[in-house]
Order: C-alpha cells, then sequence, then structure tokens
C-alpha cells in the first residue's frame, strides 16, 4: 500500500516557535480513516449499548475502510 503523507509540502514551514522541518502531516491512510468515520453513523455501531465497544468498532471499521481505499489506488 501507498501511505504517503495526505497534504505533503515541500521546503520550510515558519512557526512561532522557529523553523519546522520535520513535519510531515498526518497520512494518507489516517485521513482516509477520519473520513470514512463519518458514515459510521450508517452502521449499526450506534446501538451498541457499550461506548467503548462502540467506539473501538468505529475505529477498527474506518481503518479497514481505509485499508481497502489504498488497495483501489493500486490498481
Amino acid at each position: 500500500m501507498n501511505n504517503e503523507p495526505a497534504f505533503p509540502y515541500s521546503g520550510v514551514r515558519y512557526t512561532r516557535d522557529g523553523v519546522d522541518q520535520s513535519t510531515t502531516g498526518m497520512s494518507l491512510r489516517d485521513y482516509f480513516a477520519a473520513k470514512a468515520m463519518q458514515v459510521c453513523p450508517e452502521m449499526d455501531a450506534y446501538n451498541m449499548k457499550d461506548n467503548e465497544g462502540r467506539c473501538n468498532f468505529i475505529a477498527r471499521k474506518s481503518y479497514e475502510i481505509a485499508d481497502a481505499m489504498l488497495r483501489e489506488r493500486t490498481k
């Protein structure tokens, strides 16, 4: 899978505290998972009574969708 940065930039970024050259941003997998999480209300997760179980289910499913999206990009 190709999991490059979602919002890459080149060059130097200047911050209030100085120069930051090490941050490349969130990964594409994380970005896809965050987007996939938005459809989770459509899943049965919100019918679960256990809050921790619901959160784990949503996180797991979001990354499963993100991984599938990354696989599709290589086709």
